[in-house]
């Protein structure tokens, strides 16, 4: 008989944090369930480990496949295996609260719903815990549309971590574009998704693996705006008002500035030739972008300074994040 929700997560050297995960659902309240782990040809011992608690528990099946270099190639590779009714996405580090699973099958079940989005709490190690997102602005009680799902999803009103149904994941698929297509992919999810509803169960998004793709400085992470790009695309394809293009567009803001803090952060540890290559791209990129950026309305006074910088040009934008820099590495005490 096929389990009612099918945990799909790709593995790649994740032996640190791996265990906390499995146990973390193992220990659901809720039960009928299987979690297909896809090992991208890890180096380390993840796969000795996934092995060990298959052996003794049949949810978990373990299949291994050539690196690909990206999570959703590793998911479309495990749904070919999940025979769920609901489908969850999940990193190798992230954590589920004990009722998660029974929360939101019991919200999809009682709501007719095509997508359940649970609470989602930053967690940063034991007793150690950051943001909290609850249903929209701490409402859990709304049922809401697609087209309104993908809006609120644009700023992370509401987070990409939801149980979704499964032929809807299988309609769309992960679009394999780049090393974030997976956020791509989760704004189709909910314009393809009729109700979307929230549950109280919550998912801990791990911050503190310094091993994590999105810690550590590579080319590929510029593959970010491409995402941006084909998601503008996707808005005006629907015929999505100016609002939001241009909450879409304060994406290409927000990873402006956190690529390159995430290149001053590493720019020591590499060649000299890679650093060129890495200006050479963020000024091409910022330089396309521009126009899009000064277009761009806030209202915070944090947000109007940091634009004002930002979007005067290249020199402004790389002196701003080299002195936003040094205020967030004293703010931290290092």
């Amino acid at each position: 008989m096929d389990p009612a929700i099918s945990i799909v997560i790709p593995v790649f050297n994740g032996e640190l944090y791996l265990e906390q995960t499995i146990k973390s659902l193992q220990n659901q309240t809720f039960t009928d369930f299987e979690i297909v782990f896809v090992d991208d040809s890890s180096t380390d011992s993840s796969v000795k480990l996934l092995q060990h608690f298959a052996q003794n528990d049949n949810r978990i099946k373990v299949f291994q496949k050539p690196n690909g270099g990206t999570a959703a190639k590793a998911v479309n590779y495990g749904l070919a295996f999940a025979r769920g009714k609901y489908f969850m996405y999940s990193s190798q580090d992230d954590i589920f609260s004990i009722d998660l699973l029974e929360k939101n099958y019991a919200v999809a079940i009682d709501m007719n719903a095509d997508a359940v989005v649970p609470d989602m709490i930053l967690f940063y190690g034991e007793q150690n815990y950051g943001k909290k997102t609850v249903g929209i602005v701490g409402d859990r009680s709304q049922i809401i549309d697609g087209r309104k799902g993908l809006i609120l999803s644009l700023d992370w009103t509401i987070h990409g971590f939801v149980m979704w149904r499964m032929e809807t994941v299988r309609r769309c698929g992960f679009y394999e574009f780049g090393i974030n297509s997976d956020e791509f992919t989760t704004r189709v999810l909910y314009y393809m998704s009729n109700r979307i509803a929230f549950s109280e169960g919550i998912f801990y998004y791990r911050q503190n693996n310094i091993n994590a793709i999105t810690k550590k400085w590579n080319i590929r992470q510029l593959e970010c705006f491409n995402t941006s790009l084909k998601l503008e695309e996707f808005l005006l394809e629907k015929e999505f008002s100016e609002e939001a293009i241009a909450l879409a567009n304060k994406i290409i803001f927000i990873d402006l500035i956190r690529v390159q803090l995430m290149f001053l952060d590493n720019r020591r540890k590499m060649a000299e030739d890679d650093v060129y290559i890495a200006k050479k791209a963020i000024k091409n990129i910022y330089e396309t972008s521009q126009s899009k950026i000064k277009a761009l309305k806030y209202t915070s006074l944090k947000h109007k300074i940091m634009h004002v910088f930002v979007s005067a040009n290249y020199n402004s934008f790389i002196a701003f994040v080299a002195m936003y820099r040094k205020f967030l590495s004293l703010s931290n005490g290092r």
